[in-house]
């Protein structure tokens, strides 16, 4: 078979797979919904979490050249309902980690103005020097998490760094006098 054959059943392939997928995913988007809509506390995170199930299973039919089955779908669906409550719980468990953190007690002049610097700076910053010194995430680990990009992320914790140094600065002269 000669490559523009080759190219021809790639694409009727294609078309087929996309209209059996197009099918599909008419027949069974307002069940899935409803399906995961029971499994999750609102309507906006169950159509987020359908869309995501139909998002695996156009890729396993452009990747495999077969749509999914109903059950696929569901099972699939199911499993996305599982990362979002494991999702959440990592950030409840991040979160209380880091309230933990904010209100250790000084253990000495050097920490007290430490903790005295961290709370004057913003949220985003404190939890930013947080992730990286205390919880000693790395920057991609961070990027990651706070869904920015690396480079985006460094130029922050930069920002950050400095801001702390200068409230740091502050608050050991205010102690010193």
């Amino acid at each position: 078979m000669d490559n523009s054959v080759s190219m021809k059943h790639q694409h009727t392939v294609d078309l087929k797979t996309t209209k059996v997928f197009t099918a599909l995913f008419e027949d069974h988007y307002d069940r899935v919904v409803r399906f995961v809509v029971r499994r999750v506390d609102n309507e906006a995170d169950a159509t987020e979490l359908a869309a995501e199930t139909f998002r695996r299973a156009w890729e396993l039919s452009r990747r495999e050249g077969r749509v999914p089955s109903p059950a696929w779908l569901f099972a699939t669906a199911r499993h996305t309902v599982g990362d979002l409550y494991r999702s959440r719980e990592r950030a409840s468990r991040l979160e209380a980690g880091l309230c933990d953190r904010t209100s250790l007690p000084p253990t000495d002049d050097a920490a007290d103005d430490v903790l005295q610097a961290l709370s004057a700076l913003s949220t985003t910053d404190r939890e930013l020097l947080q992730l990286r010194y205390w919880d000693d995430l790395t920057v991609s680990e961070i990027s990651h998490l706070l869904e920015v990009s690396a480079s985006t992320l460094w130029v922050r914790l930069h920002r950050a760094r400095r801001r702390f140094a200068d409230h740091y600065t502050q608050t050991e002269q205010r102690t010193a006098s």
